[in-house]
């Protein structure tokens, strides 16, 4: 069946229906809700990326970091509006709500995979095979949290039973799209890792970097102890 648009709605009735005196036609539903409220929304949405995004950008030190989780946030409406389309679900104010639920999850996994990166990284890994570690490492405990989120949500999703239908959206969301975020995460984050963060590799044999610093600092005041005792 195919999707009839508010102006078409508006046109149909202004050609064809002609109503009364004093009679008047105004929309309602949760449409007309998610159009009072999408402004609040949106606002609450982008204040709570940016606060995400200075927690992470001052956990990892790096502006880059933050932004390689982030990159796969806009891709995950892909499958969420195509499992809406496929179930003829229209997008109410409680799809907007699994999306919010949905950013979170993805967004952890981002960060656990990028900080099993960088923590290779600092053991002098090579960039590209940190990335491929990390993914291989990561792969089982992303798949099975996906995996088990999918089947405790498939009855809500797909067999909604009485009172149900308002949490339907909510499901429908986080289904499609948390298994779109898990192989993003499991093969866009790398990739940007990598291509990001390669020039990293040119500071494992550089004397004046922080990290050899300290390295050679903690090798000094290791030889002194061991002198010592």
């Amino acid at each position: 069946m195919a999707l009839i648009t508010r102006s078409q709605l508006d046109e149909a009735l202004d050609q064809y229906l002609v109503l009364p005196e004093g009679v008047e036609i105004e929309m309602a539903g949760q449409m007309n809700e998610l159009s009072g409220y999408m402004g609040t929304l949106v606002m609450i949405v982008v204040l709570a990326l940016f606060l995400v995004y200075a927690v992470m950008a001052a956990q990892f030190e790096s502006l880059i970091d933050p932004f390689i989780i982030f990159a796969t946030i806009p891709l995950l409406m892909i499958d969420v509006i195509a499992i809406h389309l496929l179930y003829g679900q229209s997008f109410s104010l409680f799809s907007v709500v699994g999306i919010v639920a949905l950013i979170g999850v993805v967004v952890n996994n981002g960060i656990v995979l990028v900080d099993c990166i960088n923590r290779l990284v600092k053991e002098r890994v090579p960039v590209r095979q940190a990335c491929l570690q990390a993914a291989y490492g990561r792969l089982r405990p992303i798949l099975m949290t996906t995996l088990t989120t999918i089947l405790g949500l498939i009855p809500m999703a797909f067999f909604p039973g009485e009172g149900a239908e308002m949490l339907q959206p909510i499901a429908l969301t986080f289904t499609g799209g948390i298994l779109t975020g898990a192989f993003l995460t499991l093969l866009l984050s790398p990739v940007l890792y990598s291509i990001f963060n390669e020039s990293r590799e040119k500071k494992y044999d550089d004397p004046e970097s922080l990290t050899n610093h300290l390295r050679s600092y903690d090798a000094r005041r290791l030889g002194t102890i061991d002198e010592i005792l």
